[in-house]
């Protein structure tokens, strides 16, 4: 992949992530399992359709499998706290990620990078002055700290299923891995649909 469409690509990507919330709120009577199913088993389907069927070693699929148990966590955790708190509550929160990683890497390398945690600070400071007006709007109840904690707890599963990427992407391609992690949180956020009592194609049709 040339540069330039890569930084492309990055800039849509940081788009597209910035969206999910505010699109999610406006998908309103859909529950939070049927917008997280469709959004990662479309994304399957079409990698499945482009790169094929996809073949991962057995000590990557089980990591992989992993990654998909935190995804689907992820979604339905992250969908669902926005129907308690603000979106910026719920979006800060959820990416709060440079933090966790950052951790986990330290505790692991024990090594200090300090321009990494120089930004990772000033983001956390940015981004709670973003959300002192929606506390000042709502006030703190229980329905808001329930939402950030449901945002807080989607973004500690987000942190793990990237270290899990992390290490399957060392040995293997972006297609077969994406293919297969997408698929497999798709049905694990049908079963969850399923045994909830949620219907992921009439939530849809509404």
């Amino acid at each position: 992949m040339k540069p330039s469409f890569a930084r492309w690509i990055f800039v849509f990507a940081i788009f597209a992530v910035g969206a999910a919330a505010p699109l999610a709120r406006l998908a309103d009577g859909v529950e939070p399992i049927s917008i997280g199913f469709w959004r990662v088993t479309i994304v399957g389907l079409m990698m499945l359709i482009w790169s094929g069927r996809p073949r991962l070693p057995k000590r990557q699929l089980g990591i992989t499998l992993m990654a998909s148990v935190c995804l689907a966590g992820h979604f339905w955790a992250w969908f669902e706290s926005i129907e308690h708190t603000t979106i910026v509550r719920s979006t800060v929160l959820v990416c709060l990620n440079p933090l966790w990683v950052g951790l986990w890497e330290w505790f692991q390398q024990r090594t200090f990078n300090r321009n990494f945690w120089a930004g990772t600070v000033l983001a956390i400071v940015g981004a709670s002055v973003m959300t002192i007006d929606g506390v000042n709007a709502t006030g703190i109840g229980f329905n808001l700290v329930y939402g950030d904690l449901l945002a807080l707890g989607a973004g500690l599963l987000g942190s793990i299923y990237l270290i899990c990427s992390k290490s399957v992407r060392e040995t293997v391609e972006i297609h077969p891995y994406t293919t297969v992690l997408c698929l497999s949180t798709g049905m694990m956020l049908l079963g969850c649909a399923e045994l909830n009592g949620v219907n992921v194609v009439s939530d849809f049709s509404l």
